[in-house]
Protein backbone atom coordinates (compact mmCIF):
# COMPACT_ATOMS: atom_id res chain seq x y z
CA UNK A 1 0.00 0.00 0.00
CA UNK A 2 1.35 3.05 -1.31
CA UNK A 3 2.21 5.85 1.80
CA UNK A 4 -0.33 8.55 0.76
CA UNK A 5 -3.17 5.48 0.26
CA UNK A 6 -2.19 4.65 4.25
CA UNK A 7 -2.83 8.06 5.43
CA UNK A 8 -5.84 8.66 3.80
CA UNK A 9 -7.24 5.53 5.10
CA UNK A 10 -6.04 6.15 8.72
CA UNK A 11 -7.52 9.10 8.46
CA UNK A 12 -11.28 7.91 7.43
CA UNK A 13 -11.25 5.78 10.19
CA UNK A 14 -10.16 8.43 12.48
CA UNK A 15 -13.28 10.37 11.04
CA UNK A 16 -15.79 7.41 11.15
CA UNK A 17 -15.22 6.47 14.48
CA UNK A 18 -12.00 7.06 16.80
CA UNK A 19 -12.26 7.24 20.28
CA UNK A 20 -9.09 8.57 21.60
CA UNK A 21 -9.58 12.78 21.87
CA UNK A 22 -7.09 14.58 23.02
CA UNK A 23 -7.48 16.16 26.98
CA UNK A 24 -8.02 20.01 27.28
CA UNK A 25 -5.68 22.12 29.18
CA UNK A 26 -6.22 22.83 32.41
CA UNK A 27 -7.46 25.05 34.04
CA UNK A 28 -10.14 24.13 32.74
CA UNK A 29 -12.48 27.15 31.66
CA UNK A 30 -15.82 25.62 31.59
CA UNK A 31 -16.43 26.77 35.69
CA UNK A 32 -16.23 29.66 36.72
CA UNK A 33 -14.44 30.16 40.34
CA UNK A 34 -16.60 29.21 43.23
CA UNK A 35 -15.97 28.56 46.92
CA UNK A 36 -12.30 27.32 47.57
CA UNK A 37 -12.41 25.66 43.44
CA UNK A 38 -11.04 27.89 40.62
CA UNK A 39 -12.33 26.12 38.26
CA UNK A 40 -13.72 22.73 37.25
CA UNK A 41 -12.20 19.54 38.72
CA UNK A 42 -13.53 16.92 36.67
CA UNK A 43 -14.52 17.74 33.08
CA UNK A 44 -16.55 15.77 31.22
CA UNK A 45 -16.11 15.68 26.94
CA UNK A 46 -19.44 14.35 24.95
CA UNK A 47 -17.16 13.25 21.37
CA UNK A 48 -17.99 13.21 17.78
CA UNK A 49 -18.58 9.37 17.87
CA UNK A 50 -21.00 9.31 20.59
CA UNK A 51 -19.17 8.56 23.55
CA UNK A 52 -17.92 10.78 26.50
CA UNK A 53 -14.97 11.43 27.92
CA UNK A 54 -13.50 12.41 31.52
CA UNK A 55 -10.46 14.75 32.18
CA UNK A 56 -9.41 15.71 35.79
CA UNK A 57 -6.95 18.59 36.87
CA UNK A 58 -5.52 17.55 40.33
CA UNK A 59 -5.02 20.82 41.48
CA UNK A 60 -8.04 21.97 41.83
CA UNK A 61 -10.12 20.87 45.17
CA UNK A 62 -13.31 20.90 46.77
CA UNK A 63 -15.33 24.04 46.64
CA UNK A 64 -16.68 23.38 49.78
CA UNK A 65 -13.40 23.54 51.38
CA UNK A 66 -13.81 20.28 52.53
CA UNK A 67 -15.06 17.68 50.20
CA UNK A 68 -17.45 18.09 47.00
CA UNK A 69 -16.60 19.28 43.48
CA UNK A 70 -17.14 21.39 40.84
CA UNK A 71 -17.73 19.63 37.80
CA UNK A 72 -18.27 20.44 34.18
CA UNK A 73 -19.39 19.53 31.04
CA UNK A 74 -17.98 20.52 27.50
CA UNK A 75 -20.06 18.93 24.07
CA UNK A 76 -17.98 18.58 21.43
CA UNK A 77 -20.28 16.28 19.80
CA UNK A 78 -21.46 17.92 16.60
CA UNK A 79 -25.13 18.18 17.97
CA UNK A 80 -27.36 19.04 20.78
CA UNK A 81 -27.42 16.93 23.76
CA UNK A 82 -29.55 16.55 26.44
CA UNK A 83 -28.53 14.25 29.05
CA UNK A 84 -26.05 12.12 30.66
CA UNK A 85 -25.88 9.98 33.91
CA UNK A 86 -23.31 9.27 36.12
CA UNK A 87 -22.87 6.68 38.63
CA UNK A 88 -20.04 6.34 41.13
CA UNK A 89 -18.93 7.37 44.74
CA UNK A 90 -16.53 9.95 46.33
CA UNK A 91 -13.03 9.12 47.48
CA UNK A 92 -14.29 9.41 51.25
CA UNK A 93 -17.14 6.62 49.76
CA UNK A 94 -20.31 8.94 49.71
CA UNK A 95 -22.54 8.31 47.01
CA UNK A 96 -22.28 11.49 44.68
CA UNK A 97 -26.20 11.61 44.46
CA UNK A 98 -26.25 12.45 48.35
CA UNK A 99 -27.07 15.80 48.54
CA UNK A 100 -26.58 17.57 51.90
CA UNK A 101 -27.65 21.13 51.46
CA UNK A 102 -24.13 22.44 50.39
CA UNK A 103 -24.40 22.86 47.27
CA UNK A 104 -22.58 25.62 44.96
CA UNK A 105 -25.56 27.92 45.61
CA UNK A 106 -24.76 27.98 49.10
CA UNK A 107 -21.32 30.06 47.78
CA UNK A 108 -20.87 33.82 47.15
CA UNK A 109 -20.86 35.54 45.10
CA UNK A 110 -22.34 32.80 43.22
CA UNK A 111 -25.36 32.13 45.15
CA UNK A 112 -26.70 35.54 43.74
CA UNK A 113 -26.81 34.44 40.20
CA UNK A 114 -30.10 34.82 38.88
CA UNK A 115 -31.08 31.34 38.77
CA UNK A 116 -29.87 30.88 42.54
CA UNK A 117 -32.58 33.01 43.97
CA UNK A 118 -35.23 30.70 42.51
CA UNK A 119 -36.65 29.26 45.90
CA UNK A 120 -36.46 25.88 44.10
CA UNK A 121 -32.34 26.21 43.90
CA UNK A 122 -31.98 27.17 47.02
CA UNK A 123 -32.66 23.26 48.36
CA UNK A 124 -31.54 19.57 47.44
CA UNK A 125 -30.63 18.72 44.98
CA UNK A 126 -31.02 21.90 42.73
CA UNK A 127 -28.60 23.69 44.60
CA UNK A 128 -26.10 21.41 43.32
CA UNK A 129 -27.04 21.88 39.74
CA UNK A 130 -25.42 24.60 38.09
CA UNK A 131 -27.13 26.94 35.17
CA UNK A 132 -29.57 25.25 32.71
CA UNK A 133 -29.51 21.45 34.75
CA UNK A 134 -31.67 19.77 36.45
CA UNK A 135 -31.50 16.44 38.39
CA UNK A 136 -33.56 12.93 37.60
CA UNK A 137 -33.20 9.50 38.21
CA UNK A 138 -31.27 9.42 41.28
CA UNK A 139 -31.16 6.21 42.52
CA UNK A 140 -32.37 4.70 46.12
CA UNK A 141 -29.11 4.50 47.02
CA UNK A 142 -27.50 8.03 45.65
CA UNK A 143 -25.18 6.53 43.50
CA UNK A 144 -26.25 7.19 40.13
CA UNK A 145 -28.29 9.64 38.65
CA UNK A 146 -29.02 11.77 35.29
CA UNK A 147 -28.31 15.22 34.40
CA UNK A 148 -30.75 17.10 32.16
CA UNK A 149 -29.81 20.10 29.98
CA UNK A 150 -32.60 22.16 30.23
CA UNK A 151 -33.29 23.37 26.50
CA UNK A 152 -30.65 21.00 25.44
CA UNK A 153 -26.56 21.74 25.44
CA UNK A 154 -25.88 22.89 22.10
CA UNK A 155 -22.84 22.03 20.30
CA UNK A 156 -19.43 24.29 21.67
CA UNK A 157 -21.49 25.03 24.51
CA UNK A 158 -20.63 24.23 28.12
CA UNK A 159 -22.00 24.19 31.63
CA UNK A 160 -21.05 23.19 35.41
CA UNK A 161 -22.71 21.83 38.65
CA UNK A 162 -21.71 19.88 41.37
CA UNK A 163 -21.68 16.76 42.95
CA UNK A 164 -21.39 15.34 46.79
CA UNK A 165 -17.81 14.14 47.87
CA UNK A 166 -14.51 14.45 46.61
CA UNK A 167 -13.98 12.63 43.15
CA UNK A 168 -11.08 10.61 42.49
CA UNK A 169 -8.59 12.31 39.81
CA UNK A 170 -7.82 8.88 38.67
CA UNK A 171 -11.01 7.07 38.68
CA UNK A 172 -13.93 10.03 38.51
CA UNK A 173 -17.34 8.61 38.07
CA UNK A 174 -18.53 6.90 35.10
CA UNK A 175 -20.43 8.29 32.64
CA UNK A 176 -23.39 6.27 31.05
CA UNK A 177 -25.95 7.17 28.81
CA UNK A 178 -23.64 9.07 26.11
CA UNK A 179 -25.89 11.33 23.56
CA UNK A 180 -25.69 10.73 19.88
CA UNK A 181 -22.73 11.67 18.01
CA UNK A 182 -22.16 13.89 14.82
CA UNK A 183 -23.14 12.28 11.36
CA UNK A 184 -20.04 12.83 8.84
CA UNK A 185 -21.03 15.43 6.61
CA UNK A 186 -21.86 14.12 2.92
CA UNK A 187 -18.99 15.80 1.34
CA UNK A 188 -16.83 13.74 4.03
CA UNK A 189 -18.26 10.48 3.33
CA UNK A 190 -18.05 11.05 -0.31
CA UNK A 191 -13.94 12.05 0.00
CA UNK A 192 -13.68 8.57 2.13
CA UNK A 193 -15.70 6.82 -0.57
CA UNK A 194 -13.23 7.93 -3.29
CA UNK A 195 -10.30 7.06 -0.98
CA UNK A 196 -11.06 3.65 -0.70
CA UNK A 197 -12.28 3.05 -4.20
CA UNK A 198 -8.92 4.43 -5.35
CA UNK A 199 -7.61 2.24 -2.71
CA UNK A 200 -9.16 -0.71 -4.39
CA UNK A 201 -8.39 0.18 -7.84
CA UNK A 202 -4.44 0.83 -7.25
CA UNK A 203 -4.19 -3.07 -5.63
CA UNK A 204 -6.39 -4.34 -8.50
CA UNK A 205 -3.52 -2.58 -10.85
CA UNK A 206 -0.88 -3.93 -9.25
CA UNK A 207 -2.27 -7.60 -9.29
CA UNK A 208 -2.96 -7.62 -12.60
CA UNK A 209 0.81 -6.52 -13.00
CA UNK A 210 2.08 -9.37 -11.16
CA UNK A 211 -0.14 -11.82 -13.29
CA UNK A 212 1.22 -10.24 -16.71
CA UNK A 213 4.94 -11.18 -15.74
Amino acid sequence: MRFHQLVFVAGALLVLGGSSWAAPATPFTQCPAIGASPSCAVLYVFNPNGTISSFTDASVGPYDGTEDTLVGVLNNSGVTQTSFTLSGVGVNGTPIFEFEEDGICTFTPFSGSGYCNAAAYQSDPLDYAGPANTFTNISTNSQTGTIVFTGGLANGASTFFSLEDLLSTTNPPVPTGGGPGAVPEPATVGLIALGLLGLGCGTRRRSGIGRRQ
